[in-house]
């Protein structure tokens, strides 16, 4: 397993970045239902192969050697930056694709890439760009920022709407659709979530499992429901409940033992898992609207915090509000203490790369059997480029081109040789993987709405650890602050028009 869980490491660094309302009133009481996105079902084998010739239609040019400046926060080695950026090959398949797709556009317009080093915080580096923008420095050609955190830029209008690049073209295959859309607002856009990144493909959320507790209990992995499927919650709560064992025979329900499913606070994407969003696209794209408080949206909660806290054992809830790595739930997951675990992949595959046990990987459960597909719920890190660009023939034909050749090197690499070849001891979980990665979704609503509140409403209640929680009041005490949100997000869209 040691050789399947390294190379699974390596397969979600490898891939780049694919792809009735409440009225807000006193009437919020009223539950309008809130259908799942318009989507087709779809399969593995529905999924478009890569293209083998992926023509580059993007204009060349030589800019005599120009430094182009990724400014990035060095927290953590600069993780988010080597998502795009890399300084010299390894070995390593993930970071030589990197560089490859570094040196094509390198080469195509004579720039040199270069990381313009911040030491702060991910979160914090919004702030260093508003400096930078206010002293009337040029400090940066593109950040890389905090996925929330860019809209606190966003707001203080010191990012450029990318389509007032000449060379950007979101219709082009190496723009994901589903970041595009979620993320544009009356015909702007000021994050950059194209190809040339890959970290909302690492960040998927997906299901892992336990091949060893699933066949001690007699389980069949569910890969023939989800073809089906019928893989939903209720399902994946049947097979947890058989699950749990005291193992150090102290008759106390704690970290020590063996649960159906170990799962952490502060997780994301859970709810987007189910097709939904809190934050909807107005018909004609100009604004967005709070459609939180639905039946849908409500059940997520409801049905999940009566399983969690309603008296059994079968779920270890980490209430610590840890969701890294080695640590917490994922921990105890990778430890053989859980039959199923949820979190990101990249995640998931850093705690078991060292785990001597087998895991199968599926998409997070349908709520019920009327939801139409399996998603799989994501965030991404955004480049977004200041208002004080210089030339924006330059910074946009540099961007586009870093997307073309992230899509053209990393994509292929994973799908050709990761997937396709190294992976073939289990193509029933990576059947799974294809399936999850062609439906994943960004939230608008996590993007531009308060951070922690109503955009993760299912972790608020998690954590506040009841069996049946007061929805209602609770919403009635955030309503207003998320509106006045809402207003203030479409008021910046509307500005200029």
């Amino acid at each position: 397993m040691k050789r399947t869980a390294a190379w699974l490491l390596t397969l979600c660094l490898a891939l780049p970045l694919l792809s009735a309302c409440s009225d807000g009133g006193e009437n919020a009481e009223t539950l309008p239902a809130s259908p799942e996105p318009a989507a087709q079902a779809q399969t593995a084998e529905d999924a478009p192969e890569t293209e083998p010739d992926l023509p580059d239609d993007v204009p060349g040019a030589d800019y005599e050697g120009y430094a182009f400046r990724i400014g990035a926060s060095n927290e953590n080695n600069a993780d988010y930056l080597h998502y795009l950026w890399v300084e010299e090959m390894n070995g390593e398949s993930v970071n030589d694709a990197v560089f490859a797709a570094n040196t094509y556009v390198r080469d195509k317009y004579n720039v040199d890439l270069v990381w313009a080093e911040v030491g702060d915080t991910h979160y914090n580096m919004y702030q260093h760009v508003v400096n930078s923008v206010h002293a009337g420095d040029d400090a940066y050609d593109c950040a890389v920022l905090h996925d929330h955190a860019s809209v606190n830029a966003m707001l203080e209008g010191v990012l450029l709407n990318l389509y007032e690049l000449p060379a950007v073209d979101t219709s082009k295959p190496w723009w994901p659709a589903f970041t595009v859309d979620a993320l544009t607002v009356n015909g702007k856009l000021y994050f950059d979530c194209s190809y040339m990144k890959y970290d909302a493909l690492a960040s998927t959320r997906a299901v892992f499992m336990n091949q060893g507790i699933a066949e001690e209990l007699n389980l069949t992995i569910p890969y023939d429901m989800v073809r089906e499927g019928t893989w939903t919650m209720d399902v994946m709560r049947d097979m947890s409940s058989k699950a749990y064992i005291d193992v150090n025979g102290d008759g106390v329900k704690d970290a020590g033992d063996r649960y159906g499913w170990a799962i952490s606070g502060h997780t994301y994407d859970y709810m987007e898992g189910f097709g939904t969003d809190i934050y909807k696209h107005a018909d004609d794209g100009k604004s967005l609207y709070l459609d939180f408080y639905t039946d849908y949206n409500l059940k997520i909660i409801t049905q999940s915090c009566e399983w969690f806290f309603g008296g059994g054992n079968d779920v270890w809830f980490d209430g610590s509000g840890s969701n890294k790595e080695n640590v917490g739930a994922l921990k105890m997951f990778a430890e053989g203490q859980s039959l199923f675990s949820y979190n990101s992949v990249i995640r998931h595959v850093r705690s078991c790369a060292d785990a001597d046990m087998t895991y199968s990987i599926l998409p997070q459960p349908k709520l019920d059997e009327t939801q139409t597909v399996y998603y799989g719920g994501t965030n991404d890190h955004p480049a977004v480029v200041p208002v004080t660009c210089s030339d924006y023939d330059r910074t946009g034909l540099i961007l586009e081109s870093m997307a073309w050749a992230g899509k053209k090197n990393i994509e292929p690499a994973y799908i050709e040789v990761a997937m396709k070849t190294r992976y073939s001891s289990d193509p029933d979980s990576a059947e799974m993987l294809g399936m999850i990665f062609q439906n994943r979704l960004v939230s608008a609503g996590y993007y531009y709405s308060n951070l922690d509140t109503i955009s993760m409403a299912h972790d608020v209640f998690w954590m506040k650890g009841g069996a049946q929680p007061e929805i209602a009041s609770w919403y009635k005490s955030q309503e207003k602050l998320e509106l006045k949100r809402v207003e203030k997000i479409n008021k910046f869209f509307a500005d200029g028009e």
